[in-house]
């Protein structure tokens, strides 16, 4: 019996030395090779070919990796290989990301990977019903009061919403722009409306849109003037897209600034990633 762990570390070494030997012209057969293991039921073997992947950055490899350490019982490191598969655009990663903090029951972890991972079966679903909890449990939201008196987009927030007069009613818009029960131009143009009554709690919900459309200069600058005007919220977002986009100080610095104004998402991110 005392064997056993020494004769898997030695294993394990055997099929990372035999990386070396796979053509580099050809990685995906790396994934090829990892998903075999993992159909014969020996996901901790699979892992090392899932990281030589990921390395060379094939498609869908990050995702899998955390898949196999999921299985493998490395609940930890799995969800961080969602998080990195979910922050690098994969919305399979981001949804696992999101199945795994629900779980333990971080909401606002969860809320931010189900809206990545919008078009997953269930995604929509299950961000519907951590939106009604969250709203349940909070009658303030993260970056509440933010904007007033000041300039850009956000500086004039009117006296009440776009056809309507309670202050939550800009909530209501996010959580139907969101839930997949109108078309992407209704959506962008009911949150296009409040952004242009001064509300910049809109801005993240409203960025993703863009970004989805392609728009993603128009995302980059909604969200500064959304974070100029003191939207903590904005600011975590925003450093969302300077991660994916390789400038990582960038983030850092949006995430501090976003957790020092009291966002728990930016405090989350700087904890995992900083």
């Amino acid at each position: 019996m005392s064997t056993l762990p020494s004769t898997r570390e030695s294993a394990l070494a055997d099929l990372r030395a035999a990386v070396a030997h796979l053509h580099p012209d050809d990685p995906a057969e790396l994934v090829a090779i990892a998903d075999d293991l993992c159909a014969l039921g020996t996901p901790a073997a699979a892992v090392p070919f899932y990281e030589e992947a990921a390395a060379r950055e094939v498609p869908g490899a990050l995702y899998r990796l955390g898949i196999a350490r999921y299985d493998a019982g490395d609940d930890v490191e799995a969800f961080r290989c969602f998080e990195l598969a979910g922050l690098a655009g994969d919305a399979h990663g981001a949804f696992m990301a999101a199945q795994v903090a629900h779980e333990r029951g971080d909401l606002h972890a969860a809320r931010r990977w189900y809206e990545q991972a919008e078009g997953v079966d269930g995604a929509s679903e299950r961000l519907a019903q951590v939106l009604a909890t969250l709203g349940a449990g909070s009658g303030e939201p993260s970056g509440a009061g933010a904007g007033a008196g000041a300039g850009g987009a956000f500086g004039a927030r009117t006296a009440g919403p776009p056809g309507g007069t309670a202050r939550e009613d800009w909530e209501t818009a996010v959580e139907q722009a969101r839930s997949g029960s109108m078309g992407p131009d209704a959506a962008v143009g009911l949150l296009e409306s409040w952004a242009e009554a001064g509300e910049p709690r809109v801005a993240p919900a409203l960025a993703d849109l863009y970004t989805r459309a392609g728009r993603l200069a128009d995302a980059e600058d909604l969200l500064e003037q959304a974070a100029l005007v003191g939207d903590a919220a904005s600011g975590t977002a925003l450093g969302v897209l300077r991660l994916k986009a390789g400038r990582v100080p960038e983030a850092m610095d949006l995430w501090r600034d976003a957790a020092d104004r009291g966002d728990q998402d930016a405090a989350e991110l700087l904890t995992r990633f900083g």
